[in-house]
């Protein structure tokens, strides 16, 4: 018995109802029947007979794969299920030389800080703007880039994030200029940017801007399961043959099949319905948008990509994680995450009229029972005063003896531990800076807000070279 059709589901589908008994893995044998989860487990198979190779892709999968290529105009797209840090990973390894030097935006998510330390990389930070009135990171500019360059030219990596996790987007054209006029690959951690091609920001894209390398995150701003990913390659300076060889360290050698059809559905839905979803996501963002214009002390920052909603407090008792927590207890809003001012809502295709329309009606609601008050002092975050001093490289400070001390005795010492909050996964701290009093001071704040802090223990200790 084959099963031919050009789509994973279908294939699935008709497995499922074949009668073919499973003398294979997985250990469920497709006969969950009555228990929870089902249907899943109907179409949950490894690699058995025409259902192709995740890693030398040539039949199904490779079909899905040349439909994702085709979508993005990239030279080579691959599907991932262990996540974009996986491609994060991957992209970072292929394109290093062990013991080299990378140029790295210093607010990457916390995958690009594991490549560095798996492949003992020197992190040439790159620092974004920071905005004091919003209180949020700004891009990586071209002249950072550049400067960067003058100053250590024998970097040839350089990854950036674009868009950020509040949807603050680079100039990866100029960027990507300026990284090829010094003969280097620019790889971009667009996690948070796989929908742009969809909802009417083509000329975001880092895929079509100039980078080499371009990882998405499909889970977080498309109709696709969590965990899902793809890496696209976009131009020949980058080596596809380390690539695979590095995603065939970093993926699963059992790729889930329910994620991969779920990515085929992803984009099933898109080729079918992404027009009349655009159309429907910019007017209702534009009038949710138009709503909290009249606010108050609730105000939308400007300038975010369209999928973000970044909405900040400018009133004296509330603080992002208040908002955050009234949206979910009062009115059942779950955010995507609060900093120290603001909250983020992420809005997607997926959106329906009513996800629009409560929102709107819980931030006026709110913003009408803010009694007048002085407006917010904004905790300043330690980079509004400079970054710390980079004592040693990642490897080093992860390979040598540790200790755990309370937090307020850190400073001078050399942080031998990420701390950082989470989301959005950025650390606040990297193994090897020395603690400042302003970064000791920006955690401390941090946590009395209730932010979940990460690295820092409920004894508010954290982890330090011993040596010192």
């Amino acid at each position: 018995m084959r099963f031919q059709s050009r789509y994973l589901l279908e294939r699935l589908e008709n497995l499922s109802k074949s009668g073919i008994y499973p003398y294979h893995m997985p250990g469920h044998k497709r006969k969950m029947n009555g228990y929870p989860l089902e249907r899943l487990y109907q179409i949950d198979i490894t690699e058995i007979e025409d259902f192709d190779n995740l890693h030398d892709p040539k039949d199904i999968l490779l079909v899905l794969q040349e439909r994702i290529q085709s979508l993005y105009h990239s030279e080579k797209s691959y599907c991932l299920v262990n996540g974009s840090s996986c491609g994060v990973l991957s992209a970072v390894s292929a394109c290093s030389v062990r013991g080299g030097s990378i140029m790295l935006a210093r607010n990457s998510h916390k995958s690009a800080y594991h490549a560095v330390f798996q492949e003992e990389l020197n992190a040439v930070y790159l620092y974004p703007e920071y905005d004091e009135t919003c209180g949020l990171y700004g891009p990586v500019s071209p002249q950072a880039v550049e400067e960067a360059f003058g100053k250590h030219p024998e970097c040839r990596t350089v990854l950036i994030t674009s868009p950020t996790y509040e949807g603050v987007v680079s100039d990866i054209r100029s960027i990507a200029d300026i990284v090829h006029r010094h003969d280097g690959i620019l790889i971009v951690d667009e996690a948070h940017g796989a929908h742009f091609i969809f909802t009417g920001q083509e000329e975001k894209s880092a895929v079509g801007q100039g980078a080499d390398i371009v990882i998405h995150s499909i889970h977080k701003t498309l109709p696709a399961p969590t965990q899902t990913a793809l890496l696209h390659i976009c131009s020949r300076r980058a080596d596809r043959e380390r690539i695979e060889r590095y995603l065939r360290i970093y993926q699963s050698s059992s790729p889930s099949y329910v994620l991969l059809a779920g990515i085929e559905q992803c984009f099933a839905i898109l080729e079918q319905e992404a027009d009349d979803r655009s159309r429907f996501f910019r007017q209702n963002i534009s009038r949710l948008k138009r709503k909290v214009e009249s606010c108050r002390h609730l105000r939308v920052v400007p300038g975010t990509e369209t999928g973000k909603l970044v909405i900040t407090v400018s009133h004296g008792s509330w603080t992002g994680r208040k908002l955050y927590e009234v949206l979910l207890e009062q009115y059942g809003l779950q955010m995507e995450m609060a900093g120290a001012h603001y909250v983020v809502a992420i809005m997607t295709l997926m959106d329906t009229q009513e996800g629009y329309d409560r929102l709107a009606e819980a931030l006026t609601a709110i913003d009408g029972s803010m009694e007048e008050e002085d407006s917010v002092i904004h905790v300043r975050p330690y980079c509004a005063y400079g970054y710390p001093e980079t004592a040693m490289t990642i490897y080093d400070a992860l390979s040598q003896p540790r200790e755990k001390i309370p937090l307020e005795n850190c400073g001078g010492r050399t942080a031998a531990e990420y701390v950082g909050l989470y989301p959005p996964g950025i650390p606040i701290m990297v193994p090897g800076e020395r603690y400042t009093k302003e970064s000791i001071e920006t955690l401390t704040q941090y946590e009395r807000q209730g932010l979940p802090l990460q690295g820092m223990d409920e004894k508010r200790q954290v982890y330090v070279l011993s040596s010192e």
